[in-house]
């Protein structure tokens, strides 16, 4: 019972290290967008292909939805729901990339997107709720998996897709096709890892016992604070 807070709190940060794609587009765009030019349209650009953070950013207003259905169904099922929106829309990009740049705006900055807003501001409250002397503390710590998540995958998927460091070409992209042929898989494995992190983080994501019910008002102002 000791360990129940911290393995709850672990659980929340691990979530919104999940959650953490949208800083890993900076390093996955000149990938995504060589793809792009040199297997679908070549006349794609990084000012087309920056629709998709425009998209998400949008989608992400709509964060209210989370809120609005968690109050409905309950916080796990809102978040198990969210967490496969998520995954899928993540590693669908394998399918949609290979098509156009709006396919790929519909799954990686649509769907993907609608899955995190029906996750984003939950675990977060759930944090402060154990320790709510130390809100201010807690909701740094768990907010800050986000901000992780570039630390730790960025590497790994440079790894994955340019592991002997090849240079772009001079007008800014690859055309290495060893490097082009990895592009979708990488939306696979993202999918899968970050999709596999979100469920561990709700099986360890767990309320207070004595927690007393909350407005959605509370849920909806703890996530729009985190978000911008």
């Amino acid at each position: 019972m000791k360990t129940r807070p911290f393995t709850a709190i672990l659980g929340c940060f691990l979530m919104y290290v999940g959650l953490g794609t949208l800083h890993m587009f900076g390093n996955i765009t000149p990938y995504l967008t060589s793809y792009l030019r040199e297997r679908v349209n070549n006349n794609m650009t990084y000012e087309k292909t920056s629709w998709i953070i425009y998209t998400s950013e949008s989608v992400m207003s709509f964060i209210f939805i989370g809120v609005w259905l968690a109050g409905r169904i309950g916080q796990k099922p809102t978040i198990v729901i969210g967490t496969v929106i998520f995954s899928f829309g993540i590693a669908g990009t394998y399918w949609t990339i290979q098509h156009s740049l709006e396919a790929t705006i519909a799954s990686l900055g649509v769907v993907s997107n609608l899955g995190f807003i029906c996750c984003f501001g939950l675990p977060l409250h759930v944090a402060m709720e154990w320790f709510p002397n130390n809100r201010g503390l807690l909701a740094g710590l768990v907010a800050s998996g986000a901000a992780f998540t570039p630390v730790l995958m960025n590497n790994l998927h440079t790894y994955f897709m340019n592991p002997n460091n090849v240079q772009p070409h001079t007008d800014g992209y690859f055309y290495d096709p060893n490097i082009l042929d990895r592009v979708p898989t990488l939306f696979l494995i993202m999918g899968a890892l970050q999709g596999g992190i979100l469920f561990i983080g709700l099986l360890l994501y767990n309320k207070p016992p004595s927690e007393i019910p909350k407005v959605e008002q509370v849920y909806l102002n703890t996530a729009c604070i985190v978000f911008f």
